[in-house]
């Protein structure tokens, strides 16, 4: 299997997006784990 430029580019991108994505939702839980402790996570 070979893998052109663009592929490439469009395979990063949509790791990139994936990565973005759930962001605030790993925010929102490190927060609460560093106040209230990893029980309250």
């Amino acid at each position: 299997m070979t893998l052109s430029l663009p592929d490439l580019l469009l395979y990063c991108g949509a790791l990139v997006i994936l990565f973005i994505t759930p962001g605030p939702v790993w925010l929102a839980m490190m927060a609460r784990a560093m106040s209230g402790g990893f029980r309250a996570a």
